[in-house]
């Protein structure tokens, strides 16, 4: 009887590790080329949004620039345009400084206008995605075009502005003022002299002699 349960027991150990090998080798098959691949959107400050805006400036500034968004064209009726959590109708207006980002959501067009700062010029529009997204720039504008593609597709973007050089005057005012000329004295007529007089001699008869 005791002979029984041992070759039982052993059986049971010997399924055991039979179906813990099936369960391994089919994970193998799986991760091997069973699934699709999930393209997740790439890492910003933008999480949960497929096109993300970013700020930077050269040098580092905590100075606010104005972004007006414009979602038009819409392709995609079930997608409601949003701009960092809140839906839009309408464009609408954000600030961004230094490492500011902003998410947009939206099927169709969008253009992403950066309005002027006084003292900072916008240097350059750089762009990187997955492809799905198509883009332009013309001149302080971009302009964003998706019509269908996966979740994951996904358009990150970054305005860079670079403080402009003020206009360097130091050297106009080195040294001493020059003075300013002043106006010509006033010509002097020459002092009169009394008139000639001519006495006759003094003979002291009167020059009766």
């Amino acid at each position: 009887m005791n002979r029984r349960t041992g070759q039982t027991i052993s059986g049971i150990r010997a399924m055991t590790v039979l179906a813990v090998l099936g369960v391994v080798g089919l994970a193998v098959v799986l991760i091997q080329g069973g699934a699709t691949p999930v393209v997740e959107a790439q890492e910003s400050g933008c999480r949960g949004y497929n096109v993300c805006i970013t700020k930077q400036t050269i040098p580092d500034s905590n100075v606010n620039f104005p972004f007006i968004i414009d979602i038009e064209n819409l392709t995609d009726s079930s997608v409601e345009p949003k701009v960092d959590g809140a839906y839009i109708n309408q464009p609408t207006t954000v600030y961004l400084s230094d490492g500011d980002s902003v998410g947009i959501q939206f099927r169709g067009e969008a253009r992403v206008t950066e309005v002027p700062v006084q003292g900072w010029e916008l240097v350059d529009i750089r762009c990187e995605g997955n492809g799905e997204y198509g883009w332009r720039v013309e001149g302080n504008t971009l302009e964003i075009y998706y019509a269908f593609g996966t979740e994951g597709a996904y358009l990150n973007c970054t305005f860079v502005n670079q403080r402009t050089q003020p206009l360097n005057l130091g050297g106009l005012f080195a040294g001493q003022p020059t003075p300013l000329p002043t106006a010509r004295p006033a010509a002097v007529a020459p002092a009169a002299t009394a008139p000639t007089t001519i006495s006759p001699p003094r003979t002291g008869d009167g020059g009766l002699k």
